[in-house]
């Protein structure tokens, strides 16, 4: 197998200048039918297939497809293709065999900067968990129309149950009922043995949605549709043939060239593409996204909020209110460096990571008063400390840990544990 060039990016400044560099290159290839497109996935190491190829999903292609359709008809009631039926459905979670991709390389690469972390057993069925790597690929292709023979035969191939007695004849046949074809694109097919049916049906079909829900539209999104048909040559009438659905990865519909992007830069792009409006809010228009990057985005510190209290007649009853109020103008700061050394000093690993959990969650307005705060510091140290020990170790030092974390705000917690 060629080996895939591989080109990290840091920014977004620098992920523009090179693709920017990229379109430059093939400036002499350009024509009004071919796209750019892209491809963020947020773990290097996956191969690119899409959800109905995983595993052995494709075995369920046919019933799920047909459940879905037969369980809400009115939804489907305006979809006019077997196109716009599948991306309705994978727009509503049911993995199909269409591979998203995008006419935006910076939406590509908001996915690929998505954080992930991926557990990697070890010895004595312990194990840790991973950062990973996101990739960008691409591909500069002339796109089919929906229109287009190969396009309506792609769309229709799910909508088709995969039984043991379907040979090449069969299928074709099937597709004719279905009114996918007329008779003189049957006779085509047909010719020469079967030859185009064949290319048709072991051919990846590369289409721009019509952007049929608001979701598509926002990502710009695109589709590859694979075929990925088995013809099993038993007889030297192809017709006779026959054929299954089979399940393939789509790593060579790209070209030999990706983007990296590092685990440790995740968090510094997806901060700069928030900056110029590419964000879950915008590219996801369902509330729930919306109120997912809201509840997410790191505001400035406003800093201390009053606390209410009743008014008084009392000329002097604001002032008495201010000095009654808490005064959280000096934060209670405990020495993380020293309480991480002296229970993780023979831990360097881990004890990095526990700091960085330590000083993100001592941040927060308030941090020793909140029980959610506490417990959200408690969990993922402890998550991070199996990495190296036991459970029951690890809880037990997590919980020391963070019992001297609050030491110097213990005057201001009740009931501290």
């Amino acid at each position: 197998m060629e080996q895939v060039k591989q080109i990290k990016i840091g920014s977004v400044s620098s992920y523009i200048k090179a693709i920017f560099d990229l379109r430059k290159s093939r400036v002499s290839e350009y024509s009004r039918s071919s796209y750019w497109t892209f491809r963020g996935q947020k773990n290097s190491q996956w191969s690119i297939n899409p959800n109905i190829f995983r595993g052995d999903a494709l075995h369920y292609e046919f019933d799920s497809i047909d459940k879905a359709v037969r369980l809400r008809p009115n939804d489907f009631r305006e979809c006019s293709t077997n196109f716009e039926i599948l991306t309705k459905l994978q727009h509503y979670g049911l993995g199909t065999r269409l591979l998203d991709v995008t006419l935006n390389p910076l939406i590509a690469l908001f996915f690929a900067s998505e954080k992930y972390e991926e557990f990697v057993p070890g010895k004595d069925k312990r194990g840790k968990y991973v950062p990973r790597d996101g990739k960008i690929v691409y591909q500069y292709k002339s796109a089919h129309k929906l229109s287009d023979l190969n396009a309506r035969i792609a769309s229709a191939l799910p909508f088709i149950e995969d039984t043991q007695d379907m040979t090449l004849s069969k299928l074709c046949e099937e597709l004719q009922k279905r009114n996918i074809f007329d008779s003189n694109e049957k006779s085509f097919l047909e010719n020469n043995n079967y030859k185009e049916f064949i290319n048709s049906i072991q051919r990846n079909v590369f289409v721009v949605s019509t952007n049929s829900n608001e979701r598509l539209d926002r990502q710009n999104g695109a589709f590859i549709i694979p075929t990925s048909i088995n013809v099993h040559s038993i007889t030297s009438n192809h017709g006779n043939c026959p054929v299954r659905k089979a399940k393939c990865d789509l790593d060579d519909e790209f070209e030999k060239m990706c983007f990296i992007i590092p685990s440790e830069k995740k968090e510094k792009i997806r901060s700069e593409l928030d900056f110029i409006n590419i964000n879950e809010a915008t590219l996801f228009p369902e509330l729930e996204h919306q109120l997912i990057y809201l509840q997410n985005k790191h505001y400035p510190n406003p800093g201390i909020v009053e606390e209410f209290k009743k008014f008084s007649e009392n000329s002097d009853g604001y002032q008495e209110s201010l000095s009654q109020a808490k005064d959280y103008s000096h934060y209670p700061v405990p020495d993380i460096e020293k309480i991480v050394n002296k229970y993780l000093s023979n831990y360097p690993t881990v004890s990095v990571q526990v700091k960085k959990v330590l000083n993100d969650g001592t941040s927060e307005l308030d941090w020793w008063l909140k029980e959610s705060a506490v417990s959200r510091m408690t969990r993922d140290i402890v998550h991070i400390l199996q990495a190296e020990m036991s459970a029951q170790d690890s809880r037990f030092l997590a919980n020391n840990i963070v019992k001297d974390v609050l030491i110097p705000g213990k005057k201001d917690r009740i009931g501290i544990r």
